[in-house]
């Protein structure tokens, strides 16, 4: 018998029928079919319905001794109902088993046991605790029955000896059955045959009986076959570990440990807990009296206390999941979340950072941004996996921003391979795909000008952490509103659709890399002939390319000025030899200066120093603010600007548009700094759990403005500016300050973050 639904088994039986839930790692009907064979049975009828096509495949897949016929229902004919649809007639007694319970019993005594007292039916009984959760049998002290109680009260118990569910049965019995019609045992035919004066005995059997009906007696039946309280050949545990030879971890007994789980350093793993095939534990998680599934992470710092989870889940770094919490297959859980005691989480659900869950997750997503400040980022192959990236890659295209799109990576292992998945997406929903193969993403913001497309998507990795950049032409940030777009899309499965016709290929363009060469080139307009500079950079692709660029412009190596460009090639910092360092933002005010000074309006970031504006103001022209952020597409005046000025956002090309300064200008860096309005800036970064519109509480005294179509929160003093910009993904603050004097603002900064802890420490 395996058609039922096990409903008190849900959220796990949403994506498996109760017979295919795993017992030490293997599915339960596999138990059955093991006791068949092992007690002379040779062939096997098995009721299907519900996901009934799971069940088959996976025993068509093994190589049975006992013959298996497949039956499967098309409407629901309960037990008696069931067993006739699948036998029609016989001749012979016949064995009745639930293929979703576990027992241990010697069938071919019962099989004797039938034949020698000459029944019609024989029901094989197990003494219980609690008869109240059961069919209690009431019978003579000769084993033959004399009536049924189903799930007595406390009044009514006056047996303990519950029907197990396991029957042999007469040709008799099953001529009794109405054809495809639905009908139960216990309730309609046990019943009739009492009536009628035929033989139906009990047989009280020894041995291990479960009925896995819940998540307690699925706990307690595998606590039991730890224990060796079950008379059945348990699977191998503890095979194929991979840990390092000084991990140091630590495997508390009894447990069960399947194959090939990877475990991280100062891992503990405590009694009676059962971990499936393929997961990886990370450092120093503990797992404690749990059932975990196959293909799961657990991040580093997790704690699992008695908890139940599916397959191919993922709970990031210090997730804490606790006592009766139960998660179904493919739910990711983001890091510092707790899932409260006896939580149920339903499939393919994303639960975000930070979160505190105390209600079942069923029908909705927890609040969680798929975007963070970088992106789109995940741990490769947990919550970054090539499905993962082709989903993005199929909602992009199916935005306004996915018709043209130039993708590239930084070339490392994992990243081609993400890459690969995230174009097969884009191509899947007709997207026209160019693809640059290894670059640096500034170069790919310049593609996305060059080539005319509606965004670029970047991918990165760092160790196990991949990030895709998504941005639209030249490196500027799509709204809000299309990232939203992209995380209902992967959330509902909502894709354009692509016939055959409308499938393109995938466009290389790995060749276009002297066009951004040429455009460097273009930073120095009259080149750089007798200019002496050291150009550095940790990534040996940019310190190549700064090194050519230097030498086609006629510059060379050497002189007092030293400027090195960021891994990323996103931020840069220059001086002079026993001079003070400039970073990024005061070499970018330089040159906004410099093109102001040349009759030219400028585009910059909304982060950059106030003192952009001063100095475009003094010579007459404007500086355009585009936002980190946007809540839509910028105004077609700023987008156009800021796709010429991609110094702006490319540190290679800022470092040419400096040299290129300084030799049209004659002045060394030091004096080009001294020409700029004096002014100094701290960055700093804060936690901040709150929502974002709280902090107009925080500072509501010094009046901030707010909106006016900026970005995050602006406090401006008479002497003083400082910006205030949440994270992305939220809970962190960015703050930048910045005034006359670096004392003034280093106090700003100071008194923001103090404002902040009190705040936190208030709501906390």
């Amino acid at each position: 018998m395996a058609g039922g639904q096990g409903t008190r088994l849900k959220p796990l039986t949403c994506t498996a029928p109760k017979p295919m839930m795993t017992l030490l790692g293997k599915p339960v009907i596999d138990y059955t079919l093991d006791l068949l064979e092992e007690n002379g049975f040779t062939e096997a009828y098995i009721t299907l319905k519900y996901l009934g096509d799971m069940i088959k495949n996976h025993i068509i897949s093994q190589n049975r001794k006992i013959k298996i016929n497949f039956v499967t229902e098309n409407e629901y004919l309960g037990t008696a109902g069931g067993v006739k649809n699948a036998l029609k007639t016989t001749d012979e007694p016949f064995l009745v088993i639930s293929g979703d319970a576990l027992c241990d019993y010697r069938l071919d005594r019962i099989m004797e046991y039938h034949r020698a007292n000459d029944c019609h039916a024989t029901i094989v009984t197990a003494k219980v605790a609690d008869p109240s959760e059961y069919g209690v049998v009431c019978a003579e002290h000769d084993g033959r029955i004399k009536g049924f109680i189903e799930k007595p009260s406390f009044t009514q118990a006056v047996s303990n000896n519950a029907n197990t569910g396991i029957y042999v049965l007469g040709g008799e019995c099953l001529d009794m059955i109405p054809n495809n019609t639905a009908s139960d045992f216990s309730r309609d035919i046990f019943p009739q045959m009492l009536k009628g004066d035929m033989r139906v005995f009990s047989y009280p059997a020894e041995g291990y009986w479960c009925d896995i009906g819940d998540f307690d007696s699925y706990r307690r039946c595998q606590h039991d076959m730890l224990d060796g309280k079950v008379n059945i050949k348990i699977p191998v545990t503890y095979k194929n570990i991979i840990a390092e030879s000084d991990s140091n971890m630590k495997i508390l007994p009894p447990c069960h440990i399947g194959e090939n789980v990877t475990v991280g350093r100062n891992v503990i793993i405590g009694p009676y807990t059962v971990i499936g095939d393929g997961c990886k534990i990370d450092d120093n998680a503990k797992v404690h009296d749990c059932i975990i599934g196959r293909e799961n992470y657990i991040g580093k710092t997790a704690k699992m206390n008695s908890a139940i989870t599916g397959n191919n889940c993922s709970f990031l770094k210090n997730v804490s999941a606790f006592e009766n919490c139960v998660v179904a297959d493919r739910v990711n859980v983001g890091s510092d979340c707790v899932l409260s005691s006896g939580v149920r989480i339903w499939p393919n659900r994303n639960v975000g950072g930070g979160l505190t869950v105390s209600e079942n997750v069923k029908y909705t997503v927890s609040k969680s941004s798929l975007f963070n400040e970088h992106g789109i980022s995940g741990t490769g192959g947990v919550d970054m996996t090539a499905e993962k990236c082709s989903l993005i890659g199929s909602a992009v295209g199916s935005t306004s921003y996915g018709c043209k799109v130039g993708i590239a990576c930084d070339g490392k292992p994992l990243s081609r391979a993400m890459l690969m998945s995230l174009a097969g997406g884009l191509l899947s929903v007709g997207s026209r795909v160019w693809g640059f193969d290894d670059c640096l993403m500034p170069e790919l913001y310049f593609y996305t000008s060059y080539c005319s497309l509606d965004s670029g998507i970047y991918v990165s990795s760092e160790d196990e952490r991949v990030s895709l950049s998504i941005f639209a032409q030249g490196g500027l940030s799509v709204p809000a509103t299309v990232r939203r777009e992209i995380e209902r899309r992967i959330t509902d499965r909502s894709f354009s659709v692509c016939d055959h016709k409308s499938c393109k290929n995938l466009a290389d363009m790995s060749g276009v890399g002297i066009m951004y060469q040429r455009e460097l080139l273009g930073q120095c307009r009259d080149g750089l002939e007798g200019m002496s500079v050291h150009l550095k950079s940790p990534n040996e692709k940019i310190a190549m390319i700064l090194s050519d660029a230097l030498n086609r412009l006629g510059g060379k190596i050497g002189g007092n000025t030293v400027i090195t460009v960021s891994e990323d090639g996103l931020s840069l910092t220059a001086r002079e030899k026993d001079g003070e360092s400039v970073g990024t933002q005061t070499i970018l005010a330089i040159c906004c200066m410099y093109e102001a000074k040349t009759g030219h309006d400028i585009a910059i970031p909304f982060d950059a120093p106030s003192v952009i504006d001063a100095v475009a103001e003094k010579y007459n022209h404007r500086a355009y603010r585009y936002l980190s952020n946007p809540s839509s597409a910028e105004s077609k005046t700023v987008s156009e600007l800021a796709k010429k000025q991609l110094w702006a956002r490319d540190a290679l090309f800022l470092c040419f548009r400096l040299l290129g300064v300084m030799a049209a200008s004659g002045m060394s860096l030091t004096e080009l700094k001294d020409s700029l309005p004096k002014y100094s800036t701290v960055n700093k970064s804060a936690k901040f759990s709150s929502p974002f519109y709280e902090l107009y509480t925080v500072f509501g005294d010094i009046s901030p403005s707010f909106g006016t179509g900026g970005e995050g929160v602006e406090i401006r003093l008479e002497n003083a500016r400082a910006v205030i910009i949440p994270d992305s993904a939220g809970g962190a603050l960015k703050i930048i300050s910045e005034s006359v004097s670096a004392e003034t603002a280093e106090s700003l900064c100071d008194d923001i973050m103090n404002r902040i802890d009190e705040y936190n420490s208030r709501k906390d």
